[in-house]
């Protein structure tokens, strides 16, 4: 990957599937005219757990706003009827439009085709593993009105499915994370560019759980571009952040589900490492900050992604030491423990200012 040319520049990925068509297979346009926000949720034969996704899009309490929810199908179904095809045909409502293409164009396309097909000034989109807490659209809409000019909310969530994967709160950390749902409602933590830089990782998270993007910036921007899996998300949040607002609440806006897939794949947590490591070399070269980052915490920024991705891979066959190669690494226990200390307090005070100020 050239990670200087991911940093500094942003192509028109759209343009590279115009070929491929997306089908309305269920549902009618006429019925919701001129939606606010659409739902987007990108699926590929995972009929199962979207049904949920699906349901959480749906029902939602005291929406403030007119909404649609699009699924947008990967699968080529080569004239069969497939089993997400039975799924969507047995709901009855209008705001649902599901689309399939009529070719697999990965993950990155079908990302940005769901920017492409969606009528709203506002895109949220939902993993179709992953759900909406029942007010999302209540929540959202009041927070849009919050601040101007706001490009993006990425989202808070709440992790469910294989919690043994993820690593257990510290004290501090729950006691802060009481009070930011007791004084965090309808707040929102601005994200900069800066935040990467500092930490050298992906701060925005996931755009999934109701993850929301102003449309005309996005296509703007070019979209997800597939060159940069698996980091595709980090790298395109990062770019559009450097052009438009990226906001964060504090409230929570949906639930990630941990399972075992792409993900997960050992090769795919050896690429989110490799990306780290350019993008931290990228970082030292570009920024003030990053490279006085790299020179009092270079071995300590590289700990710290490996064990977030030993974490995730646990039950594979993934070995810390093979990443060596990446940074000459020395252990340094003290540093190691400033530094994730810092990296904590430094959030815990981003958040509280958002309290404040947000």
């Amino acid at each position: 990957m050239d990670t200087m040319r991911v940093i500094q520049k942003s192509d028109d990925n759209f343009i590279k599937f115009n070929d491929v068509e997306s089908v309305l297979i269920h549902g009618d346009k006429s019925k919701i005219k001129q939606p606010f926000i659409t739902i987007a949720i990108p699926t590929y034969r995972r009929h199962i757990l979207l049904k949920e996704a699906i349901d959480s899009a749906l029902n939602q309490l005291n929406p403030n706003c007119e909404y649609e929810v699009i699924i947008v199908d990967n699968e080529v179904s080569y004239g069969v009827v497939t089993e997400t095809e039975k799924l969507i045909k047995g709901y009855s409502n209008n705001k649902l439009l599901y689309y399939r293409n009529s070719d697999n164009i990965g993950m990155a396309g079908n990302w940005n085709r769901c920017f492409e097909l969606a009528r709203g000034k506002w895109v949220a989109f939902l993993h179709d593993d992953d759900l909406l807490v029942n007010d999302y659209l209540f929540k959202v809409s009041k927070l849009l009105d919050k601040k101007k000019k706001i490009g993006a909310l990425v989202s808070s969530f709440e992790i469910i499915g294989e919690n043994n994967r993820t690593k257990k709160d510290s004290k501090l950390e729950r006691v802060t994370k009481k009070l930011f749902v007791r004084f965090g409602k309808n707040k929102l933590m601005r994200i900069r560019p800066l935040d990467t830089k500092i930490w050298n990782s992906n701060i925005y998270g996931p755009p999934t759980c109701g993850a929301l993007f102003y449309k005309d910036y996005a296509l703007k921007q070019g979209g997800f571009d597939e060159d940069n899996f698996p980091s595709l998300d980090w790298f395109f949040l990062f770019n559009f952040n450097k052009k438009y607002k990226v906001y964060k609440p504090l409230d929570k806006l949906g639930f990630y589900r941990v399972i075992d897939n792409e993900s997960l794949n050992p090769k795919t947590l050896r690429a989110f490492v490799k990306d780290a490591a350019d993008f931290r070399e990228i970082n030292r070269k570009s920024y003030l900050i990053g490279k006085l980052m790299f020179k009092f915490f270079k071995y300590e920024q590289h700990a710290v992604i490996i064990d977030w991705v030993m974490d995730l891979g646990k039950s594979s066959e993934l070995k810390a030491e093979e990443f060596n190669n990446l940074c000459k690494y020395k252990i340094r226990p003290i540093l190691l423990s400033l530094y994730k200390r810092a990296f904590r307090i430094y959030w815990i005070i981003k958040r509280i200012m958002a309290m404040i100020f947000g």
